[in-house]
């Protein structure tokens, strides 16, 4: 194909060093790949001032920042970003990396081969082969990735970073479930995707801004795109959970009733505890049943739609550009 035209899109709160240290990379792998690239930085409603970039740029065509009225989160200031790309950039491919320096430019030439190469034109995820964080954060990350899982029945491998045909941008932007949670997003839309075993590096500046709060917020991000899913497997598993006290009731009526086995006192406390897991089982159904119910009716953040509400300053960050 000729020289593809490449919008990199990075949400960064107030991570401007490890930013500029990113955009230099990225601007030696452009170098390298001769693409035709820009950069569209997301300005995730940070409190520090953003500083000029401290060099020159040579192969990226233009940097640029959007700069969001709120704090959104990552998440939902990549969904703007995509949102505002589909409505004001035509190109080739988008590239979504996190602007804290985990992510190796060096690796996207891997990823965009990969989109190219496939004729379905797939959105191509990085899979992380191993974190980098502490012990703690792992474990509790794995027990995350089970419950996902479970949950869900998607299995947790991917970020951020990815290549997305500008073909499929206008698709994913309407999805509502993109406000949540980009990944997730694309895998509920059965959007055509593949992903290739990356691994991701330690952040090139200072420690993550995401306190242990945020992760456990984040992870549910993710969980909510599924809510119909997780919604029915719950009302299923409530259902099997009834049927169970129902059998269980009949069984020690029938040992009460029609055997010796009966100790004195016995049949009372386990029909009152089947009685008990069987209300307990009902009301579970119930409420997952009008939560499902409410998910499809209610009104939603559509992204190609709503996406202009948050956008603040879209302006050119160089070497002598101040906020």
């Amino acid at each position: 194909m000729d020289v593809p035209r490449i919008l990199i899109v990075m949400p960064v709160y107030n991570d401007w060093i490890a930013c500029q240290s990113l955009i230099q990379e990225l601007d030696k792998v452009v170098t390298d790949q001769n693409w035709n690239a820009e950069i569209l930085v997301l300005n995730d409603g940070s409190h520090d001032k953003r500083p000029p970039l401290s060099f020159p740029i040579k192969s990226i065509q233009r940097v640029r920042t959007l700069s969001l009225k709120r704090n959104l989160g990552h998440q939902r200031a990549i969904c703007v970003g995509l949102a505002y790309a589909e409505s004001n950039w035509k190109g080739d491919y988008v590239i979504i990396m996190d602007g804290d320096g985990q992510d190796n430019p060096t690796d996207i030439p891997r990823l965009l081969s990969a989109a190219v190469e496939d004729q379905r034109q797939p959105i191509v995820f990085a899979a992380r082969l191993k974190r980098s964080e502490n012990l703690v954060f792992r474990i509790f990350y794995t027990i995350y990735r089970y419950v996902h899982y479970l949950l869900t029945g998607h299995r947790v491998r991917v970020g951020n970073f990815s290549v997305l045909p500008y073909s499929r941008l206008a698709t994913l932007c309407l999805y509502p479930e993109l406000w949540n949670h980009y990944a997730a997003a694309v895998f509920k839309s059965k959007l055509p995707r593949t992903q290739i075993s990356i691994n991701r590096r330690s952040r090139s500046d200072d420690h993550s801004k995401m306190n242990f709060v945020g992760l456990v917020v984040h992870g549910l991000s993710a969980i909510s795109v599924f809510g119909e899913i997780i919604g029915v497997r719950m009302f299923l598993f409530s259902s099997m959970l009834l049927f169970s006290a129902g059998v269980g009731a009949l069984v020690v009526a029938g040992i009460r009733f029609f055997t010796n086995m009966a100790i004195p006192g016995w049949a009372t406390y386990a029909a009152s505890a089947m009685i008990i897991v069987g209300i307990q089982s009902l009301l579970l159904m119930l409420i997952f049943i009008f939560v499902v119910l409410s998910a499809r009716n209610g009104s939603v953040f559509l992204p190609s739609r709503d996406f202009h509400l948050f956008v603040g300053k879209v302006e050119n960050w160089d070497s002598d550009t101040h906020d």
